[in-house]
């Protein structure tokens, strides 16, 4: 093989073009060189006519190409493995031996990119006569250019933030080189300077910056950069850095490529391009320090930091991470009336940052904000999903507003970074809500981390699944942390003691942490206690060696021990209680609970605080890691804790006396502890109602479930199990919920409960086509409200048996019974319930195939909805306003309805509504020929329904997939999808879909060649449709049936069957099966021998196909004309064969089944015409694919033709 030399091409601060090392010439003019950089930095196939304007554009077009030609056969004489030329386009073959200087420095990271820029790009070459290449080439320059200065500007920004300072030092003065007006780089290089110890070099680059601003822009420097200079000035240079404080302070080493990812995210969110960083690694391997590292650097940028932490044991507590880190910026310090620092609420800052509405949906989560505010009025009770969606939409919106407040607010922060700490313990509700914001503000300035640990996230753990959904989506960026090497371990400890100590003692710190560093810091931290590590004279740390004695041992638990176990008893025994409230606690909490044991509490503060054992965290503290918790509960003998559990119960109770709910989770689980019933089950079931009111259902069932086992009084058991049946519905687990309701109807039949959990349960066996069953408690439920007066629960028992009328196809019954409901709502103002109904009589009228009607119920409900800002119904009414519009043929307004209804299901989280939405949408999909995205959109329809359970209702998504199928010539796919949607059908008793699958399974046996097995069931099909009252598929089985008709050789029955198919399409727009009944109503004529009625239907076919916009449906049109034209039954006739070659030079893109009916059809009419051997050739490929497909029915038709036992019939 012949081996390509290299071409270098180096074009940053100049031209130069080098082979091997060795610089290139032989080029004939600068233009060939410049068309040599064009095409290596425009990497595609350029049109000869395009580089003869770019560089001859004053030229006459002649002269121009006759310029190019000469410039490509030098080029080709020099370069010719590295071009790619054609008679029509020229390309720059992108796979040769090449190095492009551009190109690496686009490719790499920023500090071997920055050394690659000598100067701008193709700097001192010029092609004067080629202004348009000259743009081009002054275009590329200004784009490095900023590319340069943006990451010079990041690598300032980075080493200063991790306090390498001399590194960026040098790259800030090389920024000054290219870019000397930006003030803020003469300010950081000042501090900079600064904090070297090169005070007299910081003064003398503010007269340097003064200097230029004045001279050469007229400016004098901003306040900023002078009072940097006078503090500079009046030697306060000690205040720039804060000095260390006691202890030992090891160095953040060892993450640099961790920090650099993390920094690049950082400022992909200040570009709008946010989304959702994790960072994962072992307990104590560094997360939450390399992340805070991150935000205290966006913080020095202008960024808004909200933290929260999920705790152990916080998994009771729905949405708790999410609502600290939103509370941590309700009272900031803002500017107040005066113009001095004052905390002023959230809710009455003016101009209010959110809408009144949206604040009282976030009280939901934040009760204190209607404390603050008394004209904020509480939220009102609406379905779960519907307010769950708008207390998500609050908090993202609330993220949003403090990024960009009013105008006339206070300068806002640059980026919102919302810091969620050990997601590993994050409960569903808080995942639910992370990923609701992840996707709501996925292209907007708002940057969301978490950190959580592999070990406690198994494969079902939900934030598992959250992590791989979203990762699918590229929505969220992983970053994992390994413990440390055990060269950073050294180099931390050369840095404490020095070249001469600093490799035993790495080698000692590595033993006994194994890179971990929590553990590291944790022994470094012993050894000063010990005093085996102290501080000289002369600040330096000296290392005495291992301890004479014990040695440290390798648990990190004996560690924490030790520490300890040097407070005092007092300290010690307080901070044991501390452990047992768990990883945050507060002072008052912790007097109230040890009593009169309490002591001198603020004393023993002082000695963790010195420990390092606790740190502040407003509002209270929390433990310098949770490994001190755990070590000292577990320390505890079980009387201790159940104890010391029940002091934190009574201490929580008296604190807060008078809004229990606040702390009820805390409540409940210090109860639970304590083994005390009595209260465990108070707060239990109070924290279950509290969870339910946020649609946080896994943390309710978790309340329910424990409470449960608790509760003695029977009347007790059957309330708290209705309710934990509705969370279980909610988590779509219906045997379980079934389970529930039935204890509650046997518990007490015919009271209030009972009567709600019928009706549960007529619900519930609705969503799983069990109708029967739905009716039979739907009536009961009515029987048993009736006799205790209960209206409303009687109204909404007709609205089930209602739905259940519908299913069944009994859509006179359903629709009396959603008037009668209709009537009630409407006289006692139920908007809601008014929609609902509204709602359901347009499905009643879609399902009997009155579609305008259906239309006019769907708006007035959508109107309502739309009011009521219910996105749920919003989107269930589109979806159903979409698919009437499809019915009706208008594709251009059922689009954007499903679109819009898809995107509202997605942005809610209901997988249900999604799938049907999906199922609906790829029904337009498939009239206007897009193959790829019907498919799609059925298989996701179907992966969701099955993965939710709901068999019955993936049956229309394999109704549908088959018809795809079908049309693609597979056909044993299409006949099992269709059996198995069939099978589902016939077992929840769905007569309206039977006959659907059975029209379908008629239309594929036609297809195969069964026709005797297509006229029974389309016969099946056609009386199901007349038992039913009528259905909106009635026209395509009669047109079907029309066609079996046509093939068994019963034409008479045809011409009556498809007039009766016409009939029923009379009135209806354009759609696909009148384009069938024109074609195969052609089809009958032309056997019949009438000439011009078959060519009337022929040209009926051909406009509805136009009008509908189906090209497949013209090609057939363009054979069945030429047909009709070859068969000598018209007068004045036209040239068939024009007609034949139109559409068979669009052959390619039909289905196969398409492509071997075109090529029969067409082989027919050479045959007649005597042009034999070209028509039996047309037959053979029609034979061919007739046989791959298993169509026996035109495989039969193509022999016959083939063989000549009998004339060419005249028949489609």
């Amino acid at each position: 093989m012949e081996i390509i030399p290299r071409l270098e091409l180096n074009t940053l601060g100049g031209l130069q073009i080098l082979r091997e090392g060795t610089l290139l010439t032989g080029f004939e003019s600068r233009k060939a060189r410049a068309m040599l950089i064009y095409l290596a930095l425009e990497p595609r196939p350029h049109p000869r006519a395009a580089l003869a304007g770019l560089l001859w554009s004053d030229f006459p077009e002649p002269r121009a190409r006759g310029n190019l030609r000469r410039v490509l056969c030098n080029l080709r004489h020099l370069l010719a493995p590295h071009l790619i030329i054609t008679p029509q386009t020229i390309a720059f073959d992108t796979q040769s031996n090449y190095w492009f200087d551009v190109e690496e420095f686009m490719r790499l990271p920023p500090p071997q990119a920055v050394s690659l820029y000598q100067g701008d790009f193709m700097a001192g070459f010029s092609v004067s006569d080629a202004p348009l290449f000259e743009e081009w080439m002054l275009g590329w320059q200004e784009r490095l250019r900023l590319e340069m200065l943006n990451m010079l500007h990041k690598l300032v920004s980075q080493h200063r933030s991790r306090g390498e300072y001399e590194i960026a030092i040098a790259y800030a003065h090389r920024l000054l080189v290219l870019d000397p007006w930006r003030e803020e780089i003469h300010r950081d290089l000042m501090g900079m300077l600064a904090l070297t110890g090169q005070r007299s070099a910081a003064l003398a680059q503010y007269e340097k910056c003064r200097q230029l601003l004045e001279q050469e822009l007229g400016l004098t420097p901003l306040e900023e950069t002078t009072a940097l200079y006078r503090r500079l000035v009046n030697g306060e240079i000690g205040n720039i850095r804060e000095e260390a404080r006691r202890g030992v302070c090891l160095p953040f080493l060892g993450r640099e490529e961790e920090h650099t990812a993390l920094v690049a995210q950082w400022e992909q969110a200040q570009q709008g391009q946010g989304g959702l960083t994790l960072v994962s690694g072992e307990a104590g391997v560094g997360k939450t320090r390399l992340v805070e590292e991150v935000m205290h650097y966006a913080e020095t940028q202008g960024a808004m930091v909200l933290r929260g932490r999920c705790y152990e044991f916080g998994d009771s507590v729905p949405y708790h991470p999410i609502a600290e880190a939103l509370r941590s910026v309700l009272n900031r310090e803002a500017k107040g009336p005066t113009g001095k620092e004052t905390v002023v609420p959230f809710s009455l800052r003016a101009p209010p940052l959110l809408a009144p509405g949206w604040l009282t949906e976030l009280s939901r989560l934040l009760p204190e904000l209607r404390q603050s505010d008394a004209h904020l009025s509480a939220p009102v009770q609406a379905s779960d999903e519907t307010a769950r969606s708008r207390l998500f939409e609050a908090v993202a919106r609330f993220l949003l507003a403090i990024g960009h407040p009013p105008s006339t607010a206070p300068p806002p922060p640059s980026i919102p970074c919302l810091f969620l700490d050990d997601l590993h313990w994050a409960e569903r509700s808080t995942l639910d809500l992370l990923h609701y914001l992840v996707r709501r503000l996925q292209k907007r300035p708002v940057w969301i981390v978490g950190t959580y640990r592999p070990e406690e996230v198994f494969l079902r753990h939900p934030l598992t699944r959250l992590r791989q959904g979203l990762g699918r989506d590229h929505l969220v960026t992983l970053l994992p942390l390994a413990p440390l090497p055990a060269g950073v371990v050294e180099q931390a400890a050369r840095s404490l003691v020095g070249e001469e100590q600093g490799s035993d003692l790495g080698d000692f710190l590595y033993r006994e942490s194994e890179g971990n560093p929590f553990i590291l810091v944790e022994t470094v931290n012993n050894l000063w206690e010990e005093r085996a590590l102290y501080r000289t004279e002369e600040a330096r740390w000296q290392w005495v060696g291992p301890p004479t004695g014990e040695m440290l041992p390798p648990g990190v638990q004996d560690v924490i021990l030790q520490r300890v176990g040097r407070l005092s008893d007092v300290a010690r025994r307080l901070l044991t209680l501390a452990a047992v409230v768990g990883r945050q606690f507060d002072l008052p909490l912790l007097r109230a609970a040890a009593g009169s044991n309490a002591g001198d509490l603020e004393h023993s503060l002082h000695e963790w605080l010195e420990r390092r054992l606790v740190r502040p965290l407003h509002p209270g503290f929390d433990f310098g890691h949770d490994k001190i918790r755990a070590t000292l509960y577990h320390t505890l003998k079980p009387g201790q804790r159940r104890l010391l559990h029940r002091q934190i119960g009574a201490a929580l109770e008296q604190l807060y006396a008078q809004q229990p709910e606040k702390v009820c989770e805390q409540l409940a689980y210090h109860y639970e502890q304590a083994e005390a019933a009595g209260p465990a089950l108070t707060y239990l079931l109070l924290a279950g109602d509290k969870a339910a009111t946020v649609y946080a259902h896994r943390e309710a069932l978790d309340f329910y479930s424990r409470a449960l086992p608790l509760a003695n009084e029977e009347q007790q058991k059957r309330n708290i199990l209705l309710r934990q049946g509705r969370s279980l519905r909610f988590l779509a687990r219906y045997e379980q919920a079934e389970k529930c309701w039935r204890q509650v109807i046997a518990g007490g039949e015919g009271d209030l409960l009972s009567i709600q959990a019928a009706n549960e349960l007529g619900r519930l066996y609705i969503v799983r086509c069990d109708y029967d069953q739905a009716r039979y408690w739907s009536k009961q439920a009515h029987r048993w409200a009736t006799r205790l007066g209960s209206r409303a629960e009687a109204t909404r028992a007709w609205q089930t048996e209602g739905r259940v009328e519908r299913q069944r196809g009994n859509l006179s019954r359903a629709r009396r019974l959603f008037q009668n409901a209709l009537a009630v709502y409407r006289a006692a103002g139920d908007k809601p319930g008014e929609a609902a109904c509204l709602m359901e009589l347009g499905n009643v009228a879609l399902r009997g195939g009155r579609w305008e009607r259906a239309r006019l119920w769907f708006e007035q409900a959508l109107t309502l909805y739309r009011i009521l800002e219910d996105p749920q119904k919003q989107a269930r009414c589109l979806e159903a306003y979409g698919l009437a519009h499809w019915r009706q043929g208008n594709n251009e307004a059922a689009r954007p309805a499903l679109e819009e209804s898809l995107a509202l299901y997605r942005t809610i989280g209901d997988r249900e509504g999604e799938a049907a939405s999906l199922n609906d949408l790829g029904l337009v999909h498939i009239v206007q020929d897009n193959v790829a995205e019907t498919q799609q959109c059925w298989e996701q329809s179907i992966a969701l329904y099955r993965s939710l359970g709901l068999e019955k209702k993936a049956a229309s998504g394999l109704h549908n997939l088959a018809i795809l199928h079908m049309d693609q010539g597979h056909f044993t796919q299409a006949q099992h999808n269709l059996e198995e949607s069939l099978t589902l059908n016939l077992t929840a008793g769905d007569r309206l879909s039977e006959a659907l699958d059975r029209g379908w399974l008629g239309k594929l046996c036609l297809m195969q060649g069964k026709y005797e097995e297509a006229w029974e069931q389309l016969k099946k099909a056609v009386a199901l449709d007349e038992e039913n009252g009528g259905s909106e598929e009635e026209r395509w089985h009669h047109a079907w049936l029309g066609w079996a008709a046509y093939e068994r050789g019963d034409w008479p029955a045809a011409q009556t069957i498809l007039k009766t198919a016409l009939r029923l399409i009379r009135g209806r727009k354009a759609d696909l099966q009148a384009a069938e009944v024109y074609e195969w109503l052609a089809a009958v004529h032309l056997a019949q021998g009438h000439g011009p009625a078959a060519l009337k239907a022929a040209q009926q076919f051909k406009q509805v196909t136009k009008t509908l916009g189906q090209t497949t449906g013209l090609d057939k049109g363009h054979i069945l004309l030429a047909t009709i034209y070859g068969s000598g039954l018209v007068g004045e006739t036209e040239d068939p064969l024009p007609y034949f070659e139109r559409a068979l030079s669009r052959l390619s893109e039909a289905t196969p089944y398409a492509q071997g009916l075109a090529l029969r059809r067409y082989g027919a009419y050479l045959l007649r015409s005597g042009a034999r051997q070209q028509g039996k050739a047309c037959l053979r490929r029609a034979q061919t694919l007739f046989e791959q497909l298993g169509a026996r029915g035109e495989l039969d038709k193509v022999r016959r033709l083939l063989r000549g036992d009998e004339p060419p019939p005249l028949r489609w």
